[in-house]
């Protein structure tokens, strides 16, 4: 082969080379400045792109703040350099270097190149069960930000926090995410509040909010409510009175459960129901989450059933969760012991009944059937019998023990770790 003939194939190749590239890349603007004719869209975001319709099914990423197609590569794709493969895929973005928070960004399995494996055909009954593989693939980012869609939680979720008693690293703790987050709490003072849950995304078909469901909210980033932050669901739902003394306690607040914030804009963000042990409604008010910790509690603890006085503060059970006059292991009971009574998380509590005035209980027959005997009692028995039971004065009768999980001004929540009686509205409770 001549120089020129070599020469010549060597520009042939190039130009195929060059075609091929250029033909399979679209052309990539500059930077430049940020796009203009920006315009609000109905879920309140700004964008200058005119946003497609997705179907439901579709793999999409909405874009959060600092979102490049660089990072979305890295992240779904394992590799950063494939970003023209998720731009080639919304074509309605013009200048792949502006995108705006909001947007959807459609995602897909990047193609596989240059594998050698032969070509494998495909029979119609395998092509279905090739494409419901596919839909398994769960697309999300690691840090919580993910598709506006419901989720259930997992069965092994469920089950640990339905455990109320539980064992870990040799160390035995009271309490759940039920009884921490899902139970409620007492203050004398009224809670000042101004985020509430104004709406709800399917709000026009379905009133009880539960987990999973899409809310939104009446702050936005300018009063520092940023995606990722976390708010506690409450409810205020009355006043607490002590049952023996009249004093007023406080107020009840219910809680409903926990939301994370999606998507924040100026005044307003859009949230996710995370955890729920009730109904949430359109109204309910939220308060900054905070993490609170399990009450560990003694291996060897044993209740004990005949507990004289100790000296220490006393109150009353005045109030049972759900609203009931009485209750049993492991439910949650709230005492009118606050932060005045020396009262703290992990204290023993022992729940005591006393007795009144005797009541006679009437017999169902009589015990005696003999004809020749008629039945009296002299005058002086009689009258001491009555001396003895109008003054009597008998110990506490303990009903059962409980844990205090948490401690308010007025009021304490705690729950039954065991008892031999029902515990009722009244009762009274004394630290151990």
């Amino acid at each position: 082969m001549t120089k020129v003939t070599k020469v010549f194939t060597l520009f042939i190749l190039f130009s195929l080379f060059s075609f091929f590239t250029f033909s399979q890349n679209p052309k990539i603007p500059p930077k430049g400045e940020p796009l203009k004719g920006l315009k609000k869209c109905s879920d309140g975001h700004y964008t200058p792109y005119n946003l497609p319709n997705y179907p439901k099914d579709a793999k999409i990423h909405i874009v959060k703040s600092g979102d490049t197609l660089w990072d979305l590569a890295k992240t779904y794709l394992n590799n950063p350099y494939l970003w023209p493969q998720i731009w080639e895929k919304n074509p309605y973005i013009t200048n792949p270097h502006w995108i705006y928070p909001g947007d959807p960004i459609l995602i897909e399995k990047p193609a596989v190149i240059g594998t050698s494996e032969k070509k494998v055909e495909t029979t119609p009954e395998k092509a279905p069960e090739k494409k419901a593989k596919t839909k398994m693939v769960k697309m999300e980012k690691p840090n919580g930000i993910e598709v506006l869609k419901r989720t259930i939680r997992h069965e092994e979720e469920k089950t640990q926090n339905a455990l109320l008693i539980h064992k870990r690293q040799n160390k035995i703790y009271y309490g759940s995410k039920r009884e921490l987050y899902g139970t409620g709490f007492i203050t004398k003072e009224m809670v000042k509040m101004d985020a509430f849950i104004i709406g709800a995304e399917d709000e026009d078909h379905e009133r009880y909010l539960g987990e999973g469901e899409i809310v939104y909210l009446n702050k936005g980033m300018n009063q520092n409510v940023v995606p990722g932050a976390k708010f506690e669901i409450i409810r205020n739902t009355g006043k607490v009175f002590n049952p023996i003394t009249k004093k007023f306690v406080g107020y009840y607040y219910k809680q409903i459960g926990i939301l994370k914030v999606l998507i924040s804009h100026d005044t307003n963000s859009i949230a996710k129901i995370e955890y729920a042990t009730d109904a949430a409604f359109i109204g309910d008010g939220l308060l900054n989450y905070e993490k609170k910790n399990f009450i560990e509690g003694n291996r060897n603890y044993k209740m004990t059933r005949f507990m004289e006085d100790t000296g220490k503060a006393t109150g009353n059970v005045v109030f049972i969760e759900n609203y009931k006059t009485f209750a049993g292991q492991e439910e949650v009971i709230y005492l009118d012991l606050g932060k005045n009574s020396g009262i703290k998380p992990g204290d023993y509590v022992s729940i005591y009944t006393r007795y009144g005035k005797y009541k006679v209980k009437g017999e169902l027959g009589r015990t005696i059937s003999q004809t020749n005997f008629k039945p009296s009692k002299a005058k002086d028995f009689k009258k001491q019998q009555k001396m003895a039971l109008k003054n009597r004065n008998i110990p506490r009768v303990i009903n059962g023990d409980a844990i205090v999980l948490e401690v308010y001004d007025t009021a304490c929540k705690a729950i039954i770790v065991e008892n031999r009686k029902p515990i009722h509205i009244g009762d009274y409770a004394q630290i151990k």
